[in-house]
């Protein structure tokens, strides 16, 4: 399943990536949204995550751009796929913990942990997020030690493709962070492509649906958001802009944290 290796060059950090490619049939650089790809995406087997996507990239130029606010933290990656943040996190300092539902990710993750020598400071583990809201108390005391503690810092790159992901993303970032904690986001804008059933014809949706949801229920559990920066991302693929958002419950905690600025 994996087709390349590649690397990846932020400042003087350097990450080789296995990597999946993006088979042709996926959408990047915001193209339209078949309707039905919200149901075969979070219910059926799914191996996109296997990739590197634009908005991974965007988190780890944000990263890149502005370390300081990685140190020598503590960092939880949701849905890492390939792990590049959090191996990047790693790579700055953090001590990170990569997570994700499916095995191929876990296995793909321990694979470049290995490979890039960051054994010492990152991990991986099975954290389905979907299924977070589902958990008891007892469940978390089986968790295994690194996810039975909150973290101040959470990344997470495109977990947003789908409205059925809003609620489980918000709850998998109540899971995970502690009080105060802040959760940084790549989100690459999608829109729907949705069949009018009087004509007959496709149509593009002129909202980012999912987007709009997530930071609508945002507000409404108490999480402030902040647009840090747009990406634009045009190595390898169509040209697209990634949003770099910041969620946390402080707003003066987001007020603290700098813009990106690409041109250092």
């Amino acid at each position: 399943m994996i087709t390349q290796t590649r690397e990846l060059v932020y400042g003087p950090h350097k990450l080789c990536i296995a990597c999946r490619a993006p088979p042709s049939e996926l959408n990047v650089a915001g193209e339209p949204t078949p309707e039905n790809t919200e149901d075969c995406v979070v219910d059926g087997e799914d191996s996109s995550g296997l990739d590197v996507w634009p908005a991974a990239e965007a988190v780890c130029e944000y990263l890149r751009c502005q370390p300081q606010i990685v140190g020598a933290s503590r960092i939880i990656e949701l849905g890492a796929g390939a792990g590049v943040p959090g191996l990047l996190a790693a790579r700055l300092g953090a001590e990170v913990v990569l997570t994700d539902f499916d095995q191929n990710a876990i296995d793909l993750a321990a694979q470049n942990i290995e490979a890039n020598s960051l054994s010492s400071r990152c991990s991986v583990d099975c954290l389905d997020f979907r299924q977070v809201s589902h958990h008891t108390d007892v469940d978390k005391q089986a968790q295994p030690t690194q996810l039975k503690h909150k973290f101040p810092l959470a990344l997470a790159s495109d977990v947003l493709y789908a409205s059925a992901m809003v609620s489980p993303v918000l709850e998998a970032l109540d899971y995970v962070l502690q009080p105060g904690g802040v959760a940084l986001m790549g989100h690459q804008p999608r829109f729907t492509l949705v069949l009018d059933r009087t004509s007959g014809t496709a149509q593009v949706e002129q909202r980012d649906t999912p987007w709009e949801a997530f930071l609508e229920q945002c507000n409404a559990r108490g999480y402030h958001s902040r647009c840090l920066g747009k990406y634009h991302c045009a190595e390898n693929r169509e040209p697209t802009d990634v949003l770099i958002y910041a969620l946390c419950t402080s707003e003066a905690a987001l007020a603290a944290l700098p813009l990106l600025d690409t041109s250092s």
